[in-house]
């Protein structure tokens, strides 16, 4: 399967859910639980308004240049960044 579906998009992104699920279900007190549903619920709203809005509106031309691509990449290991240090905070926070 190509990573670079929307199909794919979905699995990794539930992957990581479970992830951040269990290690949250296993070491964090109740008000991180809050804020981690809280935040769940808002991307489980985005990710339905986009699969919505993908099954009605076909997809524009790529009218990206490679540096924007590049910069946008950049921009994703930064963010996977600051979530992993928050999770290993969380795991490193004593039950």
């Amino acid at each position: 399967m190509n990573a670079r579906t929307y199909t794919g998009y979905s699995i990794g992104c539930a992957i990581v859910w479970a992830v951040i699920w269990i290690a949250v279900g296993t070491r964090a007190d109740e008000r991180t639980r809050h804020e981690i549903r809280l935040g769940f619920i808002g991307w489980v709203s985005g990710w339905t308004s986009a699969t919505i809005a993908r099954a009605l509106y076909p997809p524009p031309g790529r009218r990206v240049p490679d540096s924007a691509r590049r910069g946008l990449a950049a921009f994703t290991v930064v963010s996977l960044g600051a979530v992993a240090a928050r999770l290993l905070r969380l795991l490193r926070r004593p039950v």
